[in-house]
């Protein structure tokens, strides 16, 4: 009785541990640092740290699909930085350009210090005004692939290890992707028929899905699509056209999401064609997972948190608000929008959205993305105060 009653505990025990214990890392090793970070509006990762030998603390976003590390062209010209010629071609949705770098530089977080870094420079201005935060670069492959990083959502953690081999939480699932500097995964998605192929994984892209139009137009169902909804996003190399829907189905590992937004864009740069991608999944559906990053393995391992089942946002307004200089305004208005036809116009000062006027971008982002149906916008134009009414639609109805 005594021995049964015994294996009972043990078993219990066991179960107690697996489902509520803290996961073990890398057997039990402790990380080399671990740091705060921000997230912005689609789970995108900030965090900071210092150049070199100015004292300046700057903002930087973790983007699994930069294949280097970049720098904004206005802060390295502020603090005097030398910069030197190169032939490295930085490609991006919007563009592709020559750069210039900033060699040999070193980038300091509290603890931790990583040298030998060639920053490639980038004007990072409208994606500054599009997160409200100032941007001064972004922090890709050149710091990813020299260490074991783990991604905490939950509670907002940053955790560098050492690179090697890694023991991952029992739970979740272990990704096997291609990396040639950024991080390519087969998934599976159901549209009109079932496909298989391969996706950038794009943690630094406030998105779900962008899919090129190339692929859509061979395996996404666009007949029974009303009017797509068209949006500009910001990308590498400025602002490109797209347009929203919805796709049926979406596979990640073992993990399967139903009626994902997805944005369709013209591969003008070939940024998908020549990789042979359908597109990219951003850090509107990866941060639902706390993930941890292994380059020199080619594993990436995703363990569901307490974002994984949280709605998709399928509002739709056309409207873009962006901050300047503590300033909200209309940045972006697509061409007969609900936002458009309310009236509304690009360098409207933004005073309040859905009777909240803590000039909170992120909240104001997040109130029109979540929110169909009616939604008051109160703005200043030419001295004028005025409400406007938007009615939003839902982009898996259409309008």
């Amino acid at each position: 009785m005594i021995p049964q009653f015994i294996k009972i505990c043990t078993c219990l025990l066991f179960i107690f541990s697996y489902w509520f214990l803290p996961p073990l890392h890398a057997g039990n090793r402790e990380p080399i640092v671990q740091l705060p970070f921000k997230q912005l509006v689609g789970g995108v990762i900030l965090v900071q740290a210092k150049l070199g030998h100015n004292p300046d603390t700057l903002n930087f976003i973790l983007d699994t699909g930069s294949g280097g590390i970049s720098l904004d062209s206005t802060t390295a010209q502020r603090l005097g930085l030398v910069t030197v010629a190169s032939d490295l071609i930085i490609r991006g949705i919007a563009g592709m350009h020559k750069t210039r770098i900033v060699a040999n530089e070193t980038l300091h977080f509290p603890n931790l210090t990583i040298d030998s870094l060639d920053f490639h420079l980038s004007n990072y201005e409208m994606i500054s005004q599009f997160n409200g935060e100032e941007i001064h670069g972004i922090i890709g492959y050149s710091v990813l692939k020299r260490f074991v990083v783990e991604i905490d959502y939950d509670q907002n953690l940053l955790r560098f290890y050492s690179k090697g081999s890694f023991c991952y939480p029992k739970r979740g699932f272990l990704l096997h992707p291609t990396i040639h500097k950024v991080p390519e995964q087969p998934c599976e998605l159901r549209d009109q028929e079932k496909v298989s192929s391969k996706l950038l994984v794009d943690i630094g892209a406030g998105v779900c899905l962008m899919l090129s139009q190339e692929f859509a137009k061979k395996h996404l169902d666009m007949t029974r699509r009303k009017k797509l909804a068209d949006k500009l996003i910001q990308g590498v190399g400025g602002t490109v056209s797209m347009q929203i829907t919805v796709v049926k189905k979406l596979k990640v590992g073992k993990y399967k999401f139903h009626n994902v937004p997805a944005y369709l864009f013209d591969d003008v740069y070939q940024l998908t064609t020549y990789r042979k991608l359908a597109g990219l999944m951003g850090n509107d559906l990866l941060h639902r997972f706390n993930t941890t990053l292994n380059y020199g393995e080619e594993e990436i391992h995703l363990l569901p948190n307490s974002y994984f089942r949280e709605p998709f946002d399928y509002a739709y307004s056309g409207l873009e608000v962006c901050a300047m200089n503590g300033t909200l305004f209309v940045c972006d208005l697509a061409k007969d929008s609900p936002a458009d036809k309310a009236g509304l116009k690009v360098g409207d000062i933004i005073l309040s959205v859905d009777n909240d006027f803590s000039q909170n971008l992120y909240r104001y982002k997040t109130a029109l993305q979540k929110k169909s149906g009616t939604i008051g916008i109160i703005i200043q134009r030419n001295a004028q105060v005025t409400e406007y009414k938007v009615e939003t639609i839902d982009i898996r109805v259409g309008k």
